[in-house]
């Protein structure tokens, strides 16, 4: 079964470290300017509080190399088909579908 889990770097970080067998995914934003435009436009946070993420955001985006797949974020179907292409590409991982071929094939 899939857990989901919407993360920051750190949090990531230690699942790695305890969970090997779980699969990382980076969404990063198409750039600062779209970034910074996304996060006004909630109209959810203060002007100190957006500065601050943009900040937290170049820090994540420069530790997005040890994820597993990066999805780019430019539009939410895009990067729907995306996650979802990850997801089912995962799940037909050789090593998951070893108890499909020992039940249906008989193939140790």
């Amino acid at each position: 079964s899939d857990l989901l889990l919407e993360i920051d770097c750190q949090g990531a970080r230690q699942i790695r470290n305890s969970i090997k067998e779980a699969v990382f995914i980076f969404v990063l934003p198409p750039d600062f300017v779209e970034l910074e435009r996304r996060l006004r436009g909630r109209e959810t946070d203060s002007d100190e509080i957006i500065s601050r993420r943009m900040l937290n955001a170049k820090d994540e985006i420069s530790q997005a190399h040890w994820y597993d797949y990066i999805v780019l974020n430019d539009s939410l179907e895009q990067a729907g088909q995306r996650f979802s292409s990850i997801i089912e590409a995962e799940r037909c991982r050789t090593g998951l579908m070893t108890d499909f071929l020992k039940q249906q094939f008989s193939i140790n």
